[in-house]
């Protein structure tokens, strides 16, 4: 075998090509081509002789004794080619078997060492940094974050603009409009409080007695405007007035108003020492004052008359003797005449017509001391005693008198 040309048909077995593949770490069939047959190493393999053992590390030539496996290139002398020659004499299928076993072992190895590469190449990335010498900015940033700065599509950036950009409009507009509202509020209630829309007229309900005292208060509600009237202190004024007991002022838009009275029950009158008549209720609070008798209500009579104001209250004696006018009944009221009465209230007394007096005691118990009254009244209307005394549940009568 002197060149490549004098094979012709003696082209090796197929397992001399197996085991010339194996020696020479040539992972596929079709790369067979790509082994030199006319050097002396195959030659003396083909021709069955055993060559010398020569076996060389190439890689430690240049890498050291610690260099990767997977990268080791290997001479083989005349006596390895034997032994191969000799282990090729094996079986075919163990040969397959310990052949694809070891190209197992050599992917397996390789792939290992691919991802320890890739992954050492990975951290190195990440670690990396970009050194900007920019005196302005004297910044070292890292290169995954400059990536991402760098990166950012210009559309994103636009929609990021164009989405603060409506936020901004949005915002705005609620302003405006809340600020037109409170505008609108502001200058409604500008208007509706101004003297465009004030009280012109003004209605009374219920005012007898009060009417002269009410009118001075009517004056100063007209003109008042409708909405922004102050009807609570209205209100408090008229009920200082001694007629009233309670009062209502309320307002109807656009200009006018309404005031309705409760006024006090008068019940009797008596002459103060100043020799004004006062006329008061059942409560014994003074309503008003008149210089002459008013003979609409009972007239009360002390030896020590007081003399308080409108608004004031009489004495305890006095109320008594107003909640005995407001008490009588039908058949006593028309034969009745003066009630007179101590300050105090310890003594009560009515004066009937023909001179008869009835004694009542103190103020308690007045609508029981009334009913035993009319006991004895009911029996002979026409001649009454000179003197009655209903105090007590034992009914006492001195004398007679005539009618």
């Amino acid at each position: 075998m002197s060149n490549s040309g004098s094979l012709g048909d003696d082209r090796p077995s197929e397992a001399v090509l197996d085991e010339l593949l194996r020696m020479f770490q040539v992972d596929d069939l079709t790369r067979g081509a790509d082994i030199d047959l006319d050097s002396p190493e195959i030659e003396e393999l083909l021709s069955g002789s055993t060559p010398r053992p020569r076996l060389t590390n190439v890689d430690d030539e240049h890498h050291g004794p610690h260099a990767d496996d997977s990268h080791a290139g290997y001479r083989f002398g005349p006596q390895d080619v034997n032994d191969e020659k000799s282990a090729g004499e094996g079986s075919a299928s163990e040969r397959d078997q310990q052949h694809s076993s070891e190209r197992s072992e050599r992917d397996q190895q390789q792939s290992s060492e691919r991802s320890e590469r890739d992954q050492a190449e990975s951290a190195a990335e990440r670690q990396r940094v970009f050194i900007d010498d920019d005196s302005k900015l004297g910044e070292i940033v890292g290169s995954a974050e400059a990536a991402r700065a760098t990166g950012i599509e210009p559309k994103l950036r636009q929609r990021r603009a164009a989405v603060h950009k409506a936020r901004g409009r949005k915002r705005l507009r609620w302003v405006v409009a809340v600020f037109v509202v409170l505008i609108l509020v502001v200058a409604g209630l500008a208007v509706l409080g101004s003297s465009v829309f004030s009280i012109e007229t003004v209605s009374v309900s219920d005012a007898v007695y009060s009417r002269d005292e009410l009118q001075p208060i009517i004056d100063d509600l007209t003109g008042e405007p409708t909405l922004r009237a102050d009807t609570g202190g209205f209100e408090e004024r008229i009920e200082r007035i001694p007629w009233v007991e309670e009062a209502r002022v309320d307002t109807k838009f656009p200009d006018s108003a309404s005031i309705e009275i409760r006024e006090r029950v008068p019940a009797a009158t008596f002459q103060g020492g100043d020799s004004r008549f006062r006329v008061i209720d059942s409560e014994g609070r003074v309503l008003d004052l008149v210089d002459g008798q008013p003979v609409d209500f009972m007239l009360v009579r002390s030896e020590n008359p007081p003399s308080p104001e409108a608004g004031e209250f009489a004495p305890a004696g006095f109320v008594a003797a107003a909640a005995m006018a407001r008490a009588l009944t039908p058949s006593v009221r028309p034969i009745t005449e003066v009630i007179d009465v101590a300050n105090d209230g310890s003594d009560v007394r009515l004066a009937l017509t023909g001179g008869t007096e009835v004694r009542l005691g103190s103020g308690d118990d007045l609508v029981d001391k009334l009913a035993r009254l009319e006991t004895v009244i009911d029996m002979d209307t026409d001649r009454l005693p000179a003197r009655i005394d209903v105090s007590t549940d034992k009914v006492t009568v001195q004398e007679t008198a005539s009618g």
